[in-house]
């Protein structure tokens, strides 16, 4: 029921108001939910189907590392050591840490030029030493990897 008033805006107002309050309630009276849950149902179904169909375009091969290596101590690998690559190139560095047995590897790394050093921290630590690691990482048929890089600890003292 609409209450006129002297300013015909706010009437005008008031009606567009109660005609969107009423078309709002007939479009929900309108829904037949059991064809909106079909509808949810089918959508589901075909993302399903498509996310296993895409799936299938996705190779099953494993990734192999780019970097395989080991820091060892008088011939026995060494875990627990943080490892600074550093590209030197762009100066960009990433951090790793070692297997329980030394061995290490590194997944992304790009073909370029590097160096491997153990964290100072760690060499305080074990109270060793370890010069730099110089080496570069080119493509192979394999994609780009590497498997002889050993740093040896020595002792302080």
């Amino acid at each position: 029921m609409a209450v006129l008033t002297a300013d015909p805006d706010a009437d005008l107002e008031a009606a567009l108001a109660e005609f969107r309050r009423q078309r709002r309630r007939k479009r929900l009276a309108d829904v037949h939910w059991i064809d909106a849950l079909y509808q949810a149902y089918l959508t589901a179904l075909l993302g399903g189907a498509a996310v296993l169909v895409g799936a299938g375009f996705v190779g099953d091969g494993f990734l192999t590392p780019s970097q395989l290596g080991r820091v060892t101590r008088d011939g026995r690998g060494v875990g627990g050591v943080t490892l600074i690559l550093t590209d030197r190139r762009s100066g960009t560095r990433r951090s790793l840490v070692t297997f329980t047995d030394g061995a290490f590897y590194l997944l992304g790394v790009k073909p370029g030029e590097y160096e491997l050093t153990v964290d100072e921290r760690v060499l305080d630590a074990l109270g060793a030493d370890a010069a730099p690691l110089p080496f570069t990482l080119a493509p192979t048929p394999r994609g780009v990897e590497r498997s002889d890089l050993e740093l040896r600890l020595k002792p302080r003292f």
